[in-house]
């Protein structure tokens, strides 16, 4: 467990509140799931295009604090799902299955294999696969067996992978999806009881409305025009509230903070920006 951030560890009751159904990812999304798919097709049509090429995953400035949050990311991961008898090898996570949903072109998926875990990566937009294979092959080729890519969407891929991983990754997928709710609860059927699910995301509120899209999309150019939208974001509260109703503890909740001067991403207390949770399967 991680002991050096700010973590907000929580108790293991469920929240008495039930948040407003704004808070979800959409206003079209209510927290009574109506819909039967998690897929967008315009957010698959925004991540087809030029703009999420080959250099925005992996050599762009507008792909820079993507890259940047492995920095945090993976060693929450690590720290969470190594056992005492792997902790002090060079691969950690041997013996663990993960699943990173939305794995774009694959930041994520490489250095989770290359600290020893058996790492599936699924993403509905097919050319972001591409990427991720491409970028295996030429850069870490040594990692094939470690990794599997499939073009899928995670209520898809789960019919037949139920009870598979565990770990289950949706690193800034959130603000991306349509149907929270089916999002949630198709995770909880891939997971093994007592996984780990892990969430990057960024809250639902003012000051993101402003720093974290409008500024950061429009001024810094840190991410291309039109990547996030409010509507879709989804708060801290309403994600709190739907873990429970899905079959989720939230075991920790960390607020993320990122440097547009130094390029690096910290912890920190607040989650009015960015936020990472840890969920377990109960």
């Amino acid at each position: 467990m991680i002991s050096s951030s700010p973590v907000r560890r929580l108790s293991r009751s469920a929240p008495s509140f039930r948040p407003a159904t704004s808070t979800t990812a959409s206003s079209s999304t209510s927290f009574e799931s109506q819909q039967q798919s998690t897929l967008s097709q315009e957010e698959v049509k925004k991540f087809s295009s030029k703009a999420f090429d080959y250099d925005f995953w992996w050599k762009s400035r507008e792909g820079a604090p993507l890259r940047a949050l492995n920095s945090l990311r993976i060693p929450l991961v690590r720290d969470e799902l190594a056992t005492s008898e792997t902790w002090n090898t060079a691969t950690p996570l041997s013996g663990q299955t993960i699943l990173d949903i939305g794995c774009g072109g694959g930041l994520v998926t490489e250095p989770l294999a290359r600290l020893g875990a058996k790492v599936t990566g699924i993403d509905p937009v097919d050319e972001n696969l591409t990427t991720a294979k491409k970028h295996l092959e030429d850069c870490s080729p040594e990692l094939t067996n470690q990794l599997t890519y499939i073009c899928s969407t995670i209520e898809d891929y789960t019919k037949d992978h139920s009870g598979s991983f565990d770990g289950v990754i949706a690193s800034e997928v959130l603000e991306h999806i349509d149907d929270v709710t089916l999002f949630l609860k198709s995770v909880n059927k891939a997971l093994k009881k007592g996984g780990r699910f892990f969430i990057t995301t960024i809250n639902q509120t003012l000051a993101s409305r402003v720093l974290a899209i409008f500024v950061a999309e429009n001024i810094l150019n840190l991410t291309p025009p039109g990547t996030h939208h409010y509507d879709k974001l989804v708060s801290l509260d309403g994600l709190i509230y739907l873990l429970h109703e899905t079959g989720f503890q939230v075991d920790s909740i960390q607020g993320m903070c990122y440097n547009p001067f130094t390029g690096n991403w910290s912890w920190i207390s607040s989650t009015q920006m960015n936020y990472a949770v840890v969920a377990v399967k109960v």
